[in-house]
């Protein structure tokens, strides 16, 4: 494949520590990547407690930042976010925060 050529723009942590939080202000739970590629961006989203399904057409991954699901066709895709991987004490302080 070509893309392995080119690179893409890379979200720093400082950023989507700082979306993370605008999201859930927003009540949002989670996100899908779609061209998730080596899972960088779905780790950083699952970092900052935010559920992530994502996905990618091509298999081959180098380095592997986080759990990417292989698809041919998104048709076939269960599209249902999976619960938080991020730090229980980090889960923990977002449920306080929601509930208080």
């Amino acid at each position: 494949y070509v893309c392995g050529l080119y690179s893409w723009g890379i979200l720093p942590e400082k950023v989507a520590a700082e979306a993370s939080e605008l999201l859930r202000g927003l009540g949002v739970l989670g996100l899908v990547d779609p061209l998730a590629g080596s899972g960088w961006h779905a780790r950083l989203w699952q970092d900052q407690g935010l559920r992530v399904l994502a996905l990618d057409s091509y298999a081959v991954r180098p380095v592997a930042w986080a759990e990417v699901q292989v698809v041919q066709d998104s048709r076939s895709v269960d599209w249902r976010l999976a619960a938080p991987t991020a730090a229980p004490s980090a889960v923990a302080a977002d449920s306080e925060q929601q509930s208080g």
